[in-house]
């Protein structure tokens, strides 16, 4: 594999590497569509690597200047109008090698092992690779449907793009399939508290006998703070940091209490300490940044979003709009249009036809 990707630099004779990028672009570009044309450029940068060629497959590119950069960082991108000048003999040889990698790649993929794809499957979810891991993962579950680990994965994967309803019947399959209930409590009342079945949280909590670790501790307050109980959901959660002092989804839970009983100065230093602490924490980050919105301080509602993105990948897809969508709000909150236009195109790649991506539009064309 890693002489045919080499090989589909060389044949047609010998060119510079950015001249032949150009022409393997343009000629699976015609052969097969736009977007394979910046697939099979990425291939051709893997460093000689199957894996990473794969995962690089993955991603999306939408035209032709965008898959130039790619593969020739260092160069102008090349238009369609330069590309359709090279010779059509190296062109035709350029779609035949970029085919034979192609095929290469994917053999290469149906050689990993069950427990390398989950792996594999794990790396692409830490990275945000929502769709990467979840196809992976299928891929396993077609074959295996009682792999438990596989199982446990896809409820996260699920999870992470905001379909809590999958994400809790993986949960189920993966209990069928022999998981551990205790080693997935914490999933469980995560997908509970994101399906909004506060008055199950309660039960599983008590059922598991959770209610004096940190984390169902922790699952109890989040739970009562949703159902109004305001005094059994602080009691849960200084119990949790006297447990715990520096757990930091304790330490954000109880911040969130704070702010809800009305104490801002008091949650507003807590959540300060918390980026202080943890400032790679995306979502505390996405909580001090929609507080500091709701209490007028938009300078820092922006640093606090734009931290919050750095660590997007952490965050449930909602969570991820709500960081985007924060972050054009607290630019127009501090009259910086130019950067709200500019910020709204990584809101409009993920949720275009949005209503709140809509409104955001709207506000930017129409400012105060």
């Amino acid at each position: 594999s890693q002489w045919l990707v080499a090989y589909t630099f060389e044949i047609g004779g010998r060119t510079t590497t950015s001249e032949y990028a150009a022409q393997l672009l343009y000629g699976v570009k015609s052969f097969l569509g736009a977007q394979p044309a910046g697939v099979i450029a990425l291939a051709g940068r893997c460093n000689n690597n199957c894996e990473g060629a794969r995962s690089l497959i993955a991603s999306f590119w939408e035209d032709m200047s965008s898959a130039m950069l790619a593969v020739v960082p260092d160069k102008e991108p090349v238009d369609e109008g330069q590309v359709e000048q090279h010779n059509p003999a190296r062109t035709r040889f350029a779609v035949v090698g970029a085919l034979v990698v192609l095929s290469v790649l994917s053999a290469c993929d149906r050689l990993l092992s069950v427990e390398q794809r989950i792996e594999r499957a794990e790396r692409e979810l830490a990275a945000g690779n929502v769709a990467a891991a979840m196809r992976d993962l299928k891929t396993v579950l077609e074959d295996e449907p009682r792999n438990a680990p596989a199982r446990v994965l896809l409820a996260r994967v699920s999870l992470h793009a905001g379909d809590w309803e999958a994400a809790g019947k993986e949960l189920d399959r993966a209990l069928e399939a022999g998981v551990d209930p205790a080693s997935a409590r914490a999933l469980r009342y995560e997908i509970l508290l994101a399906q909004r079945q506060y008055e199950k949280v309660l039960s599983a909590v008590q059922e598991d006998g959770a209610s004096g670790d940190v984390a169902g501790l922790v699952a109890l307050g989040r739970a009562q703070m949703a159902l109004g109980r305001a005094e059994e959901a602080q009691s849960n959660l200084e119990q949790a940091l006297a447990a715990a002092p520096d757990d930091p989804e304790a330490l954000l839970a109880y911040a969130q209490w704070q702010w809800q009983a009305g104490r801002l100065e008091d949650a507003g230093e807590s959540l300060r300490r918390l980026a202080e602490s943890r400032p790679e924490f995306a979502r505390a980050a996405l909580v001090q940044g929609t507080f500091a919105m709701s209490v007028g301080d938009a300078p820092l509602a922006a640093e606090s979003f734009e931290r919050a993105r750095k660590s997007l990948a952490q965050l449930y897809f909602p969570e991820q709009i709500a960081v985007l969508a924060g972050l054009v709000d607290a630019r127009l909150a501090v009259g910086d249009t130019d950067a709200a236009e500019n910020e709204i195109k990584a809101l409009e790649a993920r949720a275009g036809n949005a209503p709140l991506t809509q409104l955001l539009k709207a506000r930017i064309a129409t400012p105060a």
